[in-house]
């Protein structure tokens, strides 16, 4: 049996936002995030229907890193985003595969776009990221970021 080793020993996430535009120069692999999304107005005089999906351009922006001493010939983790609504319930996931190769300095940006979200009610939705190994039959959960759905009454 392989010795497993944690992957929050491993993979630390710096931080993660969502905002609606962002571009990484080719050359540098720098980042530039534009317009940064903490909370959404719903401009409404009357109570929200039962499911309402609008339409976003948003993208969650993660920016990981990996310690010094995991080679990245034999990393190969997984992430996924659950969004969860303000009851803790669900919403919707996606799973993708990170990938650090020729990625020197340990730092991975992985950004992830949205064109609609569902509201159920109005309150906090949290995006909660997590990872695991290839090998983990687990997902650990390494952190989250949210956006706060309040009611505009004008």
């Amino acid at each position: 049996m392989k010795n497993k080793k944690k992957i929050n020993s491993a993979l630390r996430l710096k931080w993660a936002v969502i905002c609606r535009g962002v571009s990484v120069d080719q050359k540098s692999g720098l980042i530039s995030i534009f317009n940064i999304i903490e909370e959404i107005c719903l401009r409404s005089k009357n109570d929200l229907p039962s499911k309402l999906t609008i339409p976003v351009d948003m993208n969650l922006v993660v920016n990981f890193e990996l310690n010094d001493i995991t080679p990245l010939s034999i990393f190969n983790p997984f992430m996924k985003v659950v969004i969860l609504n303000p009851k803790e319930e669900k919403l919707g996931e996606r799973e993708i595969r990170i990938n650090f190769d020729n990625n020197k300095d340990k730092h991975l940006r992985v950004i992830i776009g949205f064109d609609n979200f569902n509201i159920v009610e109005y309150g906090r939705y949290e995006f909660v990221i997590y990872v695991k190994d290839e090998d983990g039959l687990d997902y650990e959960k390494i952190g989250s970021t949210s956006i706060d759905i309040k009611k505009d009454n004008q």
